[in-house]
């Protein structure tokens, strides 16, 4: 112990020795670091005074450069005042050349340029003034090679005319700059002023303007190299400097760096050069300053690499000073203190060739005494110690042997023990406990070691109770179970005594379960289906449990809110709780719940008293068996939601309405547009005008398709369109694409395609007029979106069976193509591809989503393939019955009735025939009436249906046109009195409307009419319906051949008729009075012989079967013939008095 003692207090000395030598060092190194710190700082000071002084000496050159400077500007003003004795000639000079920019004109190679703008030919150059202004030649060249940073000089005068001199004539954007005043600033304030600086291929320049006279705009520059100008205050002594030009503005003119305006470099009294200086003196009389900055890093650089080598040599002597100081401290004393320290610590063992310095001899001598007696010292105590060790070994492994039986039996019952979840204790019969599981430590929070000894009260004061447990226990010999709270936990314990067979009772086993989480599932449930009870009860629906046979279980606040429940205990079965007829249904639910062992169903009630409407979902709870339980009714009222639902139905009729009133005055005049010019049309015009119609036309035929979009897309959104199933003949209708489609197709070059695989069948069942629309929307797309290549349509067979076929329909196209993020939103309505202002193609977005529509409603789904660029396919399929399945005679009734479709078997013998027009747009009428009268039928026109039962019976007309929205008697209630008034055979009437809306296509029906033509009416239309409603018979009157009767004179023909109308009023005079067979026989023969003569077949018919019928019996059997031709002759009166009056 002494030994390593005396070690570790040599190895102290020797570190406290060597840490005083590093401290010394390191105070030497530090103290010479402050004093170069110190002459740093001394140094930046003497520099700063140097750039300083530097600064000043520039700030002199600079306004000995200016004084320059301004004596040129006097002396360009001075000039200008001197007279000029010598003519200007223009013609010894080159031509005025014109730049891009400006107009110029050189006077000589050493006299200068004249630049301007274009007035520049219309100055008077040998007026004294510009005599003197190019005079300054001489001037201008004597500043240029005084001044090498001068680039050029010139004046310029107020109007924008300049004489320059430059230096270099090749720079020709430096006149653009003089000529666009970029280089002046205007001022009211005259002396020296400053442009900014100007990039001219890059190059920046600025100038220095000096005006004439304070009142005037008369000018003189002087344009100076910025790089070279700043070259003049350069100082290679002074590099580290940056030296700037800046103006009043504290813009800077050499260069794009940003100065701030000037502040005082000294204001840092302590270390002004911090992060860099700038000397900036704004002299306010001067045009222009120097700025000098200088970066901190610059500033410093080479007084940092100075003081750097000179702190290197001084570190370098203090080294060299110290370590031979230090080897000699070593020899002297640290050497022989180490020798010492290692022969006390083994003098037997030492040899070092080290020679002890006789100083140290003595000390040396009295270790190794001390030494030796320690030595004999250890060999006793190490025999003592060897005798002890075997002793005791041989004891303990007796001891071991015994207590590792011990610890055997002992782990096997600790481990079975703790292996219990259960908590364990066992204790004696005074109470004080012997042992326990881990489980019960745990319970206890603390280790066994801890209680061990003592009795449960001293352990915790909850566990006092069971000392009087125990006691009953070790009296009464049995077990007795317990329920005990500790820590806010609940345990059920039990307690057993324990027997030994020959000292009987010896203490008591308590076993501890924790049963706290069985305690809260348990009050968690009641709380549970309280919080249920609750929740239906005051749940916002009606909730409603219901027995298998009906008995009402529970009717919570809202079901007796919506149920009208007062009292709820009379309410004992369902059907006090309901109407019959709604019991009636809930009943059935009832029935189909349990039938079908269905979980939901619905229904919506009306309940009557507070006129509610309800909707009811009925579930069926079943047990564990999936027997029948009890149903549950939840109650919704939707009273709101059905109202709300009603208001949008009646909303939705608003709209159609709207709709249909829109279409009616946008058709009115559109039938207006097509009328006039398919009249202009057919008049004699040129080939021009007649471009100019046919784009009129095609204008409102788009105009007429675009408002059939919106008509069909309202039907699609008011759930109007329904499905009319008949005969599709697939080659008819592939005909009646190609046809429409082929024309638009060769107008762009397009090659078109029609296939139709062998498959699919010649006749299906289904809606033509809706799969015609379709596909020609598609194709029509298909056309419009392709610019070359071609447009195919094929038909295919996807699947079929004995009665239908599943048709697939594709429209492929090579045309542009459409983006992936454009497909989703293809079929939105009114909504296009490209939605730009300038797109290429018309339309309104309407197509593709009636298509869609169409689509689903035929019960088919459309799609696309699509690449942009690459063209694209639109396909769908339908399910089309190969054959019908009612007979034709129903079919009739499912389909629309087409008013309007034309029998080409029919024939064409309508002209002559009367048609009455009625209309309540004179402009209308008169586009209708024209179109009839081309088609050779006479036409009676009238503005209003008032008094329309006396002109029928009276005209007696072969068909009549009807506008359907008129003042006071509208078309269908004309249609009407028609219909109720006339006994005879029904004079065919057709609508004239611009409303198409399926509502009035009804009212079409039920008002007796025929049929209707949509506005605008078309020619071919009018003479379809001629065709199919007028029989072939005598012509009413055949204005042709009246006209070549009176050898085609209209005016002629036109008095003939006027005095033929007031013959027949003679007529009608002399057929109502007593007349004998042979003045009747005369009367017929003269009516049968003019009304020939005019035209007028019908009635020259009737008058001569009249003349033969009386010429033959020589007497009036068949009076009805003389009827006849008094009608005929008063309808003939009416038509002519019509006629002649306009109407």
């Amino acid at each position: 112990m002494m030994m390593h003692t005396e070690e570790q207090l040599a190895t102290s000395v020797l570190q406290f020795y060597r840490r005083a030598f590093w401290v010394a060092l390191a105070i030497t190194i530090m103290l010479a670091a402050t004093l170069t710190l110190h002459l740093y700082n001394l140094r930046l000071q003497q520099a700063f005074t140097q750039f300083q002084t530097h600064y000043e000496r520039l700030n002199s050159q600079l306004d000995k450069t200016l004084t320059g400077v301004g004596s040129i500007f006097q002396a360009v003003n001075i000039s200008l005042e001197q007279p000029i004795n010598y003519e200007f000639s223009r013609r010894q000079y080159p031509p005025v050349q014109r730049q891009p920019a400006y107009f110029y004109q050189s006077i000589g190679v050493n006299t200068g340029e004249l630049v301007g703008h274009g007035h520049l030919q219309n100055i008077d150059l040998s007026h004294p003034y510009w005599l003197r202004v190019m005079a300054l030649g001489g001037v201008f060249n004597t500043s240029l090679a005084l001044l090498e940073p001068l680039e050029a000089m010139a004046f310029v005068s107020e109007s924008g005319l300049a004489f320059v001199q430059r230096r270099n004539k090749n720079n020709s954007e430096l006149l653009s700059h003089i000529v666009a005043g970029r280089f002046f600033e205007k001022s009211d304030l005259s002396g020296l002023k400053t442009s900014q600086r100007i990039e001219i291929d890059g190059k920046h320049y600025f100038a220095m303007s000096n005006k004439r006279i304070s009142s005037s705009q008369d000018h003189t520059l002087m344009i100076f190299d910025a790089e070279r100008f700043q070259q003049l205050f350069y100082d290679k002594s002074m590099a580290e400097a940056d030296i700037l030009l800046a103006d009043k503005l504290h813009r800077n003119l050499t260069s794009t760096t940003e100065i701030s305006p000037p502040s005082d470099p000294l204001k840092e009294q302590f270390s002004p050069w911090h992060n860099g200086f700038v000397f900036y003196h704004n002299e306010r009389d001067r045009p222009l300053d120097i700025v000098m900055k200088v970066s901190e890093r610059e500033f410093s650089k080479t007084i940092i690499y100075g003081l750097g080598l000179e702190f290197s040599f001084i570190l370098l002597f203090i080294l060299v000073t110290y370590f031979p100081l230090h080897w000699l401290c070593e020899q002297i004393f640290v050497r022989p203190l180490k020798e010492l320290f290692q022969f006390i610590k083994n003098p037997e063992e030492r040899q070092s060739d080290y020679v002890v310095p006789k100083l140290w001899l003595a000390e040396f001598k009295q270790v190794k005494a001390i030494h030796q007696h320690r030595a004999q010292l250890f060999k006793r105590v190490k025999s003592d110690h060897e005798t002890l060790s075997s002793q005791l070994l041989q004891k303990q492994q007796h001891l071991e042997l015994a207590g590792q039986d011990k610890e055997r039996q002992s782990a096997v019952l600790k481990g079975v023990l703790d292996a219990v979840p259960d908590a364990i204790y066992y204790c004696n019969n005074e109470g004080n406990l012997l042992g326990c599981n881990r489980a019960f430590e745990r319970l206890m929070a603390q280790n066994k070691q801890k209680f061990l000894g003592k009795s449960l009260k001293e352990i915790a004061e909850d566990l006092g109770d069971l000392e009087n447990i125990e006691a009953k226990v070790r009296e009464q010999h049995k077990p007795i179970s317990h329920q005990l709270n500790h820590d806010s936990r609940t345990y059920y314990i039990t307690i057993t005594p324990f027997f030994s067979e020959q000292l009987g009772v010896m203490g008591c086993v308590g076993v501890l379960r924790d049963i706290t989480e069985h305690q809260q599932a348990i009050e968690l449930l009641k709380i549970s289906e309280s919080n249920f009870k609750s929740a239906i009860e005051y749940a916002p629906n009606g909730v409603v449990l219901v027995k298998i046979d009906g008995t009402v279980m529970m009717l919570n606040l809202a079901a007796q809110c919506y149920l009208n429940c007062e009292d709820i205990e009379s309410k004992k079965h369902i059907s006090e709780l309901f109407n019959h007829s709604n019991y009636q249904q809930i009943t059935q639910i009832f029935e189909h719940l349990t039938k079908q062992k269905q979980s939901v169903d619905q229904v919506n009630l009306t309940q009557l008293g507070d006129y509610r409407f309800l909707d009811l979902k009925v579930s069926l709870v079943c047990d564990s068996e999936q027997m029948p339980k009890y149903f549950v009714i939840h109650i919704q009222d939707i009273t709101e939601i059905t109202q709300a639902r009603l208001e949008a139905e009646r909303a939705t009729l608003a709209k159609s309405r709207f709709i249909a009133n829109l279409s009616h005055e946008i058709r009115t005049p559109l039938n207006v547009i097509l009328g006039l010019v398919d009249m202009v049309q057919r008049s004699t015009i040129d080939k021009s005008q007649l471009t100019r119609l046919e784009t009129v036309t095609h204008a409102a035929h788009t105009l007429l398709e675009m408002l059939n979009d919106i008509l069909d897309f309202a039907k699609v959104e008011s759930h109007e369109m329904r499905v009319k199933y008949e005969d599709v003949m697939i080659s008819e209708l592939c005909e009646d694409l190609k046809e429409l489609i082929e024309p638009l197709a060769k107008q762009k070059g397009l090659i078109t395609s029609y296939t139709i695989d062998e498959a699919v069948c010649s006749v299906l069942l289904g809606d033509k007029q809706k799969l015609k629309q379709i596909l020609l929307n598609l194709l029509n797309n298909a056309v419009k979106y392709t610019a070359q290549g071609n447009v195919s349509f094929h038909l295919s067979v996807d699947s079929q069976s004995a009665e239908a076929q599943v048709v697939r329909f594709s429209v492929k196209d090579t045309g542009v193509g459409i983006k992936q993020s454009d497909q989703l939103k293809l079929f939105d309505a009114f909504t296009q591809v490209d939605d730009s202002l300038a797109r290429e193609h018309e339309g309104i977005g309407l197509g593709l989503a009636i298509v869609k529509h169409e689509v689903e409603l035929l019960g088919g789904k459309i799609a696309l393939n699509s690449e942009f660029g690459n063209g694209s396919e639109f396909y769908f399929s339908l399910a089309l019955l190969k054959k019908p399945l009612i007979e034709k005679n129903e079919l009739g009734k499912v389909q629309n009735t087409n008013f309007v479709t034309p029998d080409n078997t029919g024939s064409t013998s309508y002209q002559g025939a009367l048609c009455l027009v009625v209309d309540d747009n004179e402009l209308n009428l008169e586009i209708t009436q024209n179109m009839l009268q081309q088609l050779g039928v006479n036409v009676v026109t009238l503005q209003t249906a008032k008094g329309i039962c006396e002109v029928v019976d009276l005209l007696k007309p072969d068909i009549i046109f009807m506008d359907i929205h008129m003042p006071e008697i509208d078309g269908f209630e004309a249609a009407r009195q028609l219909s109720e008034s006339s006994t005879q055979i029904r004079v065919p009437i057709f609508a004239l409307t611009a409303n198409i809306e399926v509502v009035e296509q009804q009212e079409y029906l039920h008002s007796s009419m025929h049929g209707y033509i949509n506005k605008p009416v078309s020619i071919e239309v009018l003479e379809e319906v001629l065709i199919q409603h007028i029989n072939p018979h005598k012509q009413f009157f055949d204005e042709t051949f009246a006209l070549k009767q009176m050898m085609g004179e209209p005016a002629f023909l036109e008095k003939m008729l006027q005095k033929y109308s007031e013959l027949c009023e003679q007529y009608v005079q002399q057929l109502n009075n007593e007349l004998n067979v042979k003045e009747l026989t005369l009367l017929a023969h003269n009516i049968k012989g003019v009304s020939a003569g005019l035209g007028f077949e019908q009635l020259a018919d009737i008058a001569n079967q009249l003349e033969t019928h009386l010429k033959k019996e020589n007497q009036i059997i068949n009076s009805e013939l003389k009827t006849q031709l008094i009608a005929h002759v008063l309808r003939v009166q009416a038509f002519l008095k019509a006629r002649i009056n306009g109407c």
